[in-house]
């Protein structure tokens, strides 16, 4: 195995890279292109990179345990290495009743605790929803 497969595969146990991401590190850390190229190729095909995995993973992640919408989620892509049309197929793929469910909760809790209408419009849009 070469060191740019051995160097992949180190950062690949601490954490899940999209290819760009990945490709950068590598030849940030001085391993030639071909070389790099030829990892990443491997690695695509052994399924240990996969950026369409990744993206629905991490807008499960801000949409479920963060409740973050949709505005909020493609800015956040938007900022990364990876194809926004990948991106908006996975948005397509999760659907959007979640968002919905998400926002009606998020009003409920801000109504709970006695928040105005003002406020709850700025909050969700600063979650990424949109306001009515």
């Amino acid at each position: 195995m070469n060191e740019a497969m051995k160097y992949a595969l180190k950062l690949l146990k601490r954490q899940d890279y999209f290819i760009k991401d990945l490709y950068d590190k590598l030849v940030e850390k001085g391993f030639n292109q071909k070389d790099v190229c030829s990892v990443i190729k491997d690695l695509v095909n052994m399924d240990f990179i996969n950026d369409e995995k990744l993206i629905y993973l991490k807008i499960s992640n801000l949409a479920i345990s963060k409740k973050y919408g949709r505005k909020y989620i493609l800015n956040y892509f938007s900022k990364k290495n990876v194809s926004m049309n990948l991106v908006l197929y996975c948005l397509d793929l999760f659907g959007t009743d979640i968002f919905k469910l998400n926002k009606e909760y998020i009003i409920k809790e801000l109504l709970s605790e006695g928040k105005e209408e003002k406020y709850i419009d700025y909050y969700l849009q600063k979650k990424g929803y949109e306001i009515e």
